[in-house]
């Protein structure tokens, strides 16, 4: 800011930052004595030196610390399991092995070398693990995004992840149970619990995902039309507790069921319905449709626990995701329009159905080519 205090006198204020220990901002003042030229060129000079002590400042500002600085900047915008993820990332894979790393000094190939280290190994000590390439990339971007922060923070000249090198995203391809290990899987589960084996059904029939399966209420499906309504998430977070959050596009989407699984769930309903009877409870309309007791939905790692018990029954050595996954395939190898199955399992995009899940088209795939080689046929007279 530059104001006229006089003739040919002008005060020219310049922000200068924060001050580390209470917080409140710097500003540098000075009179200027000359024409408009003169004070503007001060007014430059002053935010220069203003930078520059800045970065001098907080030259020997750790990765460690920036990290925490920018989680706590960062967090009031990110979703809890987000946040919850990030720190664990810095906990146990950044900070052990760069926290001590002035951020002055940090330097692109710095970074590279940790992203080629974090391919051989998963942490320092024993039982050392290779890291996949997609958690590298997490990495990554989070250092990316904190040393972004640095820059307008003006604590760096230039942010030193911008040019890193992490491994390329290699196509990811789902793996997908085969239909008679499922029907294994759901016969175990009904042998061990009615709950279960519905839950179970549910994720295959509707390929929801396991969040959105424990946050389904009552008032969400309607039994008589033969539908559901995936319109939120269920997420447990270490010292949180149970939290409701949109589903992971955002979307609320209808998903048609089939006769039998409508069925499931009306004998699902009405053990309900008894339990509270035996417990003098009043039963909830609106209550979740998966719970241990009235008022008490499942947890997800709950579901997660339950599913590896009839897994293990079963002989089942996947997860419980792959149920989504063979939902999706099962459908595409059927011959439904990828935009369908996309909308139905709540995918952002088609392009991302295709991207995931384009192998399991290959009947469509034989079709194009039959019919081109229709068209070459009839082209030669053949």
């Amino acid at each position: 800011m530059i104001r006229e205090r006089g003739p040919d006198t002008w005060q020219v204020v310049v922000y200068a930052g924060r001050d580390r220990a209470t917080g409140r901002e710097v500003r540098v003042r000075r009179t200027v004595h000359g024409g408009i030229r003169r004070a503007r060129q001060v007014e430059r000079d002053l935010a220069s030196e203003a930078v520059a002590a800045r970065r001098r400042e907080h030259a020997n500002v750790t990765v460690s610390e920036l990290l925490a600085r920018w989680l706590e900047h960062a967090e009031p915008d990110l979703a809890p399991s987000t946040a919850h993820t990030y720190r664990s990332y810095i906990d146990r894979v950044i900070v052990p092995r760069i926290g001590t790393v002035p951020i002055a000094e940090l330097t692109t190939a710095d970074l590279d070398r940790l992203y080629s280290a974090l391919r051989r190994t998963k942490r320092k000590g024993k039982n050392e693990q290779p890291l996949a390439a997609a958690t590298i990339r997490q990495v990554h971007a989070i250092l990316r995004r904190a040393l972004r922060q640095a820059v307008r923070w003006g604590w760096l000249d230039r942010n030193p992840a911008a040019e890193a090198s992490p491994p390329a995203q290699g196509q990811t391809r789902a793996t997908a149970p085969e239909p008679d290990v499922v029907v294994r899987l759901l016969d175990a589960a009904a042998a061990i619990d009615a709950d279960v084996a519905v839950f179970l059904r549910l994720a295959v029939i509707t390929g929801a995902r396991r969040g959105e399966l424990c946050a389904l209420r009552w008032t969400d499906v309607d039994l008589d039309a033969g539908s559901a309504t995936i319109a939120r998430s269920l997420t447990a977070l270490p010292g949180r507790g149970i939290e409701e959050k949109p589903t992971k596009t955002g979307g609320v989407r209808p998903v048609a069921l089939d006769a039998a699984t409508v069925e499931h769930l009306r004998l699902l309903k009405g053990r309900q319905l008894d339990l509270c009877r035996e417990l003098g409870a009043t039963a909830d309309p609106g209550g979740h449709v998966f719970t241990t007791l009235p008022g008490r939905p499942w947890r997800p790692d709950r579901a997660t626990a339950l599913f590896r018990l009839a897994a293990g029954t079963a002989g089942f050595s996947g997860r419980l995701h792959d149920l989504r996954h063979f939902s999706v395939t099962q459908l595409l190898a059927a011959g439904f329009p990828v935009r369908q199955v996309g909308a139905r399992v709540g995918h952002a995009s088609a392009k991302m159905t295709l991207d995931v899940y384009g192998h399991a088209i290959p009947a469509a795939d034989q079709g194009l080519a039959a019919a081109l080689a229709a068209a070459l046929c009839g082209s030669s007279g053949a």
